[in-house]
């Protein structure tokens, strides 16, 4: 399987799952504080009791665990394109310094 197919699988996996929510693979949309287009490997939007609801699937087919410095980056993502929440999905587990980082950075504001 090839990065793009990974992405892919996510994309129609997160679709069946979630048949009448807004699930798109390989968006752009432009940031918020880079002011430049940004790739997002897969977007799903909603509307949940009047608020939009914006879901940022970051995917990582590495050949080793994610690390602190893909998790910082992510969150940084996140920020720029004012994601609701974010969801970073890796097929070899996350570094205990990557899983660390997430767990402690509460997106929630």
């Amino acid at each position: 399987m090839s990065w793009k197919e990974y992405e892919i699988y996510i994309t129609r996996h997160l679709q069946r799952l979630f048949p009448e929510t807004d699930i798109q693979h390989d968006v752009c949309r432009e940031g918020l504080i880079s002011k430049t287009k940004r790739q997002i490997d897969v977007l799903i939007e909603d509307r949940v009791a009047g608020f939009d609801l914006k879901i940022i699937v970051d995917c990582k087919y590495f050949n080793k665990k994610v690390d602190v410095k893909g998790v910082e980056s992510f969150l940084s993502f996140l920020q720029d394109l004012k994601a609701s929440k974010g969801i970073l999905i890796t097929n070899n587990g996350y570094s205990e310094a990557a899983y660390n980082r997430a767990t402690a950075d509460k997106l929630d504001g």
